[in-house]
């Protein structure tokens, strides 16, 4: 299958994921619904129990008065403090029961709203995770998409570099024949044959592997692959930083040094990217190689002036004071003269740990500037 046909069936099943997403989201919708009128329907019924609990009590206090005024009537007691007590009583009764039927409809209401809460907790880390495995499976699924469009991108470029090699051996070998064949035609002319160009062989030699092309711009003999390919080797050995420093470095150097064709160098950054590097733009270059060369102007500078000051007499604290302050002033001499703008210059200074306080303050004293 061909990388066209393969590329269209991954673009045709993102399709599917989409409808799938589609699909999550309703049943959602639909399950947050349900626990809401669940909710709902809960509530309507503990707010009917509710008023008959109440009206149970009330009837109950009233039964329970009627019967204790009739004891109280038999035995003559009917308006003595004895019967006032027991209105009394059962007033306290009755306000003490309705008081907890509030509170635990209350507590009833808090606790079904609580579990609304967690129930929609638990749908929404549901739903979440299950768009998270959708939009892992999506990436992957670009991801394969990219590679394959940069497989045959790539492909293409070196279909195309072989055509071009081929057309240029070829008419290589065409200007070699034409030289054998002027060389033949002048040796006719001297021994009286048919008579041969005046010049022989002096015609047009170009020769078989051009560097420089009609518009002026550079292209090494390497193809941008084989190029990408040595600058990474190059670069093995090194932490994440020092393998950084190298690739730019060599871009760096390939932008300032050459006047490199930029339709080979956009074909160099990609193969690169596709070995891991991370593209940056020419300023964010400048920045980083200047800074990371700058840590080795403060180390020997620092190295240098410790041993000067302590052969002079200074203390050690007093010694590594000053060689710490002539080391940064060192530092942010080499990162200005590697840079281009004070922007640059801030933004390297920052990102080897010198402060915005410092770079203001070099500003003032070396460079004369206010801001």
């Amino acid at each position: 299958m061909g990388y066209y046909e393969q590329i269209q069936l991954l673009k045709d099943s993102l399709k599917g994921y989409s409808e799938e997403e589609s699909r999550l989201a309703d049943l959602y919708k639909t399950a947050v619904k349900n626990a809401e009128d669940a909710h709902k329907r809960a509530k309507e019924q503990r707010e009917k129990q509710y008023y008959f609990d109440r009206n149970q009590a009330a009837a109950d206090s009233m039964q329970q008065e009627h019967n204790t005024n009739q004891a109280l009537a038999a035995r003559g007691l009917g308006f003595s403090g004895e019967a006032a007590q027991a209105k009394l009583n059962a007033n306290v009764n009755l306000s003490n029961r309705l008081g907890e039927i509030n509170r635990n409809k209350h507590q009833d209401d808090i606790n079904a709203d609580i579990k609304l809460a967690d129930d929609k907790l638990k749908l929404d880390s549901e739903k979440a995770q299950q768009i998270k495995n959708l939009l892992e499976t999506k990436i992957k699924v670009n991801t394969d998409i990219a590679k394959l469009e940069f497989d045959r991108e790539q492909a293409e470029a070196d279909r195309k570099q072989a055509e071009k090699l081929k057309d240029k051996e070829l008419a290589a070998k065409k200007e070699l024949l034409n030289i054998e064949l002027n060389n033949k035609n002048g040796g006719s002319s001297s021994s009286g044959g048919s008579g041969g160009s005046s010049d022989g062989g002096s015609g047009s030699n170009k020769p078989i592997e051009e560097e420089v092309l009609d518009d002026g711009t550079y292209i090494p003999e390497l193809s941008a692959a084989q190029l990408a390919q040595r600058v990474i080797s190059g670069a093995e050995g090194g932490n994440g930083e020092a393998k950084e420093y190298a690739i730019n470095k060599f871009l760096l150097e390939l932008n300032n040094n050459y006047n490199i064709n930029q339709d080979y160098y956009k074909e160099l950054l990609l193969t690169l990217k596709a070995y891991g590097y991370e593209e940056i733009s020419l300023p964010f270059m400048r920045c980083q190689v200047a800074g990371y060369e700058s840590k080795s102007v403060y180390t020997k500078t620092y190295d240098t002036q410790l041993d000067i000051l302590i052969e002079e007499g200074a203390s050690p604290a007093e010694a590594r004071k000053q060689a710490e302050a002539a080391a940064k002033r060192a530092q942010m001499d080499y990162i200005l003269d590697n840079v281009k703008t004070l922007l640059e210059f801030r933004k390297a200074c920052n990102d080897v740990g010198i402060t915005n306080a410092e770079v203001n303050q070099y500003r003032r004293e070396v460079l004369n500037l206010e801001r």
